[in-house]
């Protein structure tokens, strides 16, 4: 069975975003960009809330399309074309182009039935499946 891993920034006071959702709190450097992308590159897939996919959605399909990118935006961005994307909304609808997966009804029974499916294994996370920060504005 695949597991859940949670990757998430996450203030010291347990918020997300910053009152008017911003994340410019989050000091972003090699050694984080790094962290992020090993433990991305040992996951197939990825959870989002319908925010934080429009977000992600909004940037990393192109973001190692324009001059000059950085090099954690051309491994994030290769990751993020390649892998399934499930998202929790019940206004968004499933798109196969984008590997776009819409869970919007029984959310711990779809969850469950991904957790079954096949798995890419790895040393550290044997099957993994990676549940990135959700776009909560409130404390977790």
């Amino acid at each position: 069975m695949r597991k859940i891993v949670q990757f998430m920034h996450v203030s010291l006071d347990g918020f997300v975003a910053g009152p008017n959702g911003e994340m410019d709190w989050i000091i972003v450097d090699e050694t984080l960009f790094d962290y992020a992308n090993d433990r991305t590159d040992k996951s197939d897939a990825a959870l989002y809330g319908k925010n934080t996919y429009m977000m992600m959605d909004g940037y990393w399909p192109t973001a190692a399309d324009g001059p000059n990118p950085s090099k954690h935006d051309v491994q994030h961005s290769t990751w993020y074309k390649k892998v399934d994307k499930y998202v929790l909304s019940h206004t968004l609808k499933s798109d196969p182009s984008k590997k776009l997966h819409v869970i919007g009804k029984d959310l711990a029974k779809e969850i469950a039935e991904i957790k079954k499916k096949a798995g890419r294994r790895n040393p550290d996370l044997r099957k993994s499946f990676r549940w990135p920060f959700i776009g909560a504005t409130r404390p977790c």
